[in-house]
This record gives C-alpha cells, sequence and structure tokens, in this order.
C-alpha cells in the first residue's frame, strides 16, 4: 500500500508558534540531568540558573496553581523531553510544564490545531497551548512603536528564556499530547559549547540519524534527526523513508506535517552564535511520531462524526415526540 499524506495540517496559528526548545538539564534522570549541566557549562539546577524575571503581580494565567512535584506518564513508550511523553493526558503534560517554568508563566490556549477538523456543532477545549517565561515588563500605549513591542499576555517581553508548545487536540475531557515543541535562548554570558549539547543529546536519545550545519544571517545553524520507521527501527539514507519522513517536522515547528507509515521523529536546531561559532545561543526540540498522529486524527473526526449523528438523532426523536402543530 503506498502511504498516504496526512489529510490533516497543523493551523496557521500554531505553525506562527515558535518551536519549543530543550533545556537538558531537566530531562530526564539523575544521569540525563549531569550530561545536561555540563552542556550548559554550570553544574546548577534548571531553576538556579534560569534568570529573574519582572513579571506582573498574581497570575496572568487565571488557572488553578499546578500540582508540584509533577508527575509523569512511565508507562508510556518512547524517549522524553522534560518528562513529556507523546500519548500522556493534557492535564498531565501543561502541569509538567508549568511546575519547570513556574505558576507565573505565560499560558496562551489555542482553539483550534489540526487544520480541517470538523467538529459540528461540539464545542472543543482549547486544542494546544503555548507557555512561555522570561523576563517581562508591562506594555506602554503611549506611541505606535511602543504598542508594536506588546507581545503575550499584554508584556513586553524583553527576553524570553524558554517557550513550549504542546499539540492537545482531542474531545473535551480527552485530549492527549501528540507533539512538544521546546525552546530556550541563552544570554551573551550563558551560552554553553555546541559540542557540549550535541553529547548530550547524543547521551539521552542515541546517536542521529542525520547532522548537518548551515550557514545563517543570524548565525549557523546545526540540525540533528532521529528519524524511524513504525516499528521503531532507525531509517538512514538511502532508505526511501529517510528523505520522505525524516524533514517533516523541525525543532522550531517552522516546517510541519505528518504521513502515514513515518516514525518517530525528533528534531534539534542549534542557533550558533555569531560572534562565537562554538557556542549556541538559541537551542530548540520537536517530537512527533507521524504514523501514530496520522491515525489519531482520523479516529479523531470519525469520533466527532459519531457525536454529530447522535446529536441528530436525539435531536429527530424529540420532534418526533413533540409532534407538530403547524397549520397545514
Amino acid at each position: 500500500m503506498t502511504p498516504k499524506p496526512s489529510s490533516f495540517r497543523v493551523s496557521h496559528r500554531a505553525t506562527l508558534l515558535a518551536a519549543a526548545s530543550l533545556m537538558l538539564a531537566a530531562c530526564g534522570g539523575e544521569e540525563d540531568a549531569s550530561s545536561a549541566a555540563a552542556a550548559a557549562g554550570a553544574n546548577r539546577s534548571a531553576a538556579e540558573t534560569r534568570p529573574a524575571a519582572a513579571k506582573p503581580a498574581g497570575d496572568p494565567n487565571a488557572l488553578p496553581a499546578p500540582k508540584c512535584p509533577a508527575k509523569t506518564d512511565d508507562g508510556l513508550p518512547g524517549p522524553d523531553i522534560l518528562g513529556l511523553k507523546l500519548g500522556m493526558s493534557k492535564d498531565m503534560a501543561l502541569n509538567i510544564v508549568r511546575c519547570h517554568l513556574g505558576a507565573d508563566a505565560f499560558v496562551d490556549p489555542q482553539r483550534n490545531w489540526i487544520q480541517g477538523l470538523n467538529a459540528h456543532q461540539l464545542e472543543l477545549a482549547p486544542q494546544a497551548f503555548m507557555v512561555q517565561q522570561g523576563e517581562t515588563s508591562a506594555c506602554n500605549f503611549r506611541t505606535f512603536n511602543d504598542m508594536q513591542k506588546c507581545g503575550p499576555g499584554n508584556r513586553v517581553w524583553g527576553h524570553v528564556s524558554e517557550k513550549f508548545t504542546l499539540a492537545t487536540p482531542g474531545v473535551p475531557g480527552r485530549e492527549t499530547l501528540v507533539g512538544v515543541w521546546r525552546t530556550q535562548n541563552f544570554k551573551p554570558d550563558e551560552m554553553p559549547a555546541v559540542e557540549s549539547l550535541v553529547a548530550a543529546l547524543t547521551k539521552k536519545y542515541g546517536a542521529p540519524q542525520f547532522r548537518d550545519k548551515r550557514e545563517n544571517r543570524r548565525g549557523d545553524l546545526s540540525r540533528l534527526r532521529w528519524i524511524t520507521d513504525v516499528s521503531g527501527q532507525p531509517v538512514i539514507d538511502p532508505n526511501p523513508l529517510f528523505r520522505r519522513c525524516g524533514f517533516n517536522i523541525d525543532g522550531r515547528m517552522n516546517a510541519l506535517s505528518w504521513s502515514e507509515g513515518c516514525g518517530l521523529n525528533l528534531a534539534v536546531e542549534i542557533m550558533h552564535s555569531p560572534d562565537n561559532p562554538a557556542l549556541a545561543k538559541e537551542l530548540s526540540v520537536g517530537m512527533l511520531h507521524q504514523d501514530n498522529l496520522f491515525q489519531y486524527g482520523s479516529d479523531l473526526q470519525a469520533e466527532l462524526n459519531e457525536i454529530e449523528e447522535g446529536r441528530r438523532a436525539e435531536e429527530l426523536e424529540r420532534a418526533k415526540k413533540s409532534g407538530s402543530d403547524i397549520a397545514l
């Protein structure tokens, strides 16, 4: 059977979201944490290394406080990013991120994620979340230039230290994590060595199936890809799946599609410092299982269709029982 491309695509708004990055010190167990600390050039915890941020008073999200320390689902297969695993519930995933970034991190719910999904008359809960932390100040609306600086949460973001995008589509109460993106931006005096990051990533996820480096006006860009088939076996060139499946996702969520027959993808982008190319000023990682998402999207649409058919049948039955007083 010829594999089919997905009939769904990520929504335009979600495409514009920056990808979520990897801060390795918080990922996995003690062994992974020590590797990440070496990669960052420090033995301090993620909470200690995160710069203090000026934030608005109170919770900017009007959300219940996260339940910390966060729990993860160790029963789920596959790799993780900060304990986030594909297939876990939306509530668990969002709680993990908020515990990591702090309850005052800005949370932006996204109403749509899978473009073309027909919910009929069912009101869906948010299908994705963008969560970010950093140094902010109050918006100033005195001039047009000041207005342009106003960003998410009606704050001026002087420095976004870390950002996540969680794709959690589903019917109400059963939203599921199907994709995660994470980005970390390093200040000049905090930039880790590029090769230390690559070593820590390789220790956590194994050897990548692809690596290259491209020149970029913002600095060189290193790309790493972990590519598997549906059975979980690594895919390398010249296997046809390497080209067809290996580059449908990137670490920043700038490119995103999925196809039946493609397995798990991990994508990493490392932006080098233009002043010292051996140092990294930005680290981004994305994770998605293409075949699982293809099937999940198809099953979700079928479930929404079934819910709509049930609603129409109930509506018709009520109409029959109430009779008709229409004069003919």
